[in-house]
């Protein structure tokens, strides 16, 4: 993502810096825009690349310096909005899709319990008794993903969509670092939103995922046909876990 082009024509040249190290350079770059659109802005441009992409850095900071004097009709007009720019290597980028965000993929299993509905030797064979000193238990894959990534647009609509998703599935196919999740096989279990001194927010949301089964489908020993899972449904036929539109989950959309 690069920076918005419609206030480039209002750089300011006196207050360019440009530091330079082994490891890229660190740029600010002062512009002036319109006192009511500089939080329009601070949004554009944080974790925005600089325009020259041969600099290889990323805005990582805002400053913003108030211009001409507050006691006039109708306060500030304008303001110094100076974009600092941070080597790519040193940058801790601002993100507004998941698939810039850091994750963390933790492949494990679910042991459920079988045996009912089984026979020894074939399927001919004599019938699985439960009262026999024997356990079986069968391994399900499944995984526990974590996302962490920051952003600028942290909002009270955000807590909003993030209560109302907790303990749903995705309604159709989802995709996290360019994995895509089978509708219903995966369950959103919550985010963490830790504000921080810049004024952006750390979001960790945390997904578990079934590989062989939807969150809706138990094992079910008497299955037709034998043992295997089988959707769970009320009376009214309503399932265990409600799906949701996961795309609501990103900041873009808040």
């Amino acid at each position: 993502m690069t920076a918005p082009a419609d206030i480039y024509h209002k750089r300011r040249w006196d207050g360019w810096r440009e530091h330079w190290e082994n490891k890229g350079g660190n740029i600010d770059v002062p512009f002036e825009c319109p006192y009511s659109d500089r939080i329009t802005y601070v949004d554009e441009f944080l974790g925005a690349w600089h325009s020259d992409s041969t600099l290889d850095s990323i805005c990582t900071s805002i400053t913003l310096e108030p211009l001409g004097d507050a006691h006039t009709t109708g306060g500030y007009k304008n303001v110094l909005f100076t974009a600092h720019y941070t080597p790519e290597a040193e940058a801790t980028e601002t993100n507004k899709v998941f698939s810039d965000w850091r994750e963390r993929w933790e492949g494990g299993g679910e042991g459920i319990s079988i045996g009912k509905g089984f026979r020894w030797g074939s399927k001919t064979g004599s019938v699985f008794d439960e009262g026999q000193d024997v356990s079986v238990v069968k391994i399900f894959p499944t995984a526990t993903i974590t996302l962490t990534g920051t952003t600028s647009l942290f909002t009270p609509a955000g807590k909003g969509y993030v209560l109302n998703t907790i303990g749903k599935l995705n309604h159709a196919a989802f995709t996290i670092k360019g994995v895509s999740y089978t509708a219903k096989h995966l369950l959103f279990l919550g985010g963490d939103f830790d504000e921080q001194a810049n004024d952006t927010s750390l979001i960790t949301y945390r997904f578990a995922y079934r590989h062989d089964n939807t969150w809706n489908e138990f094992w079910y020993p008497r299955k037709s046909g034998g043992p295997g899972f089988s959707d769970l449904i009320a009376s009214d036929g309503s399932p265990v876990y409600d799906s949701d539109v996961f795309s609501d989950l990103h900041p873009k959309n808040w």
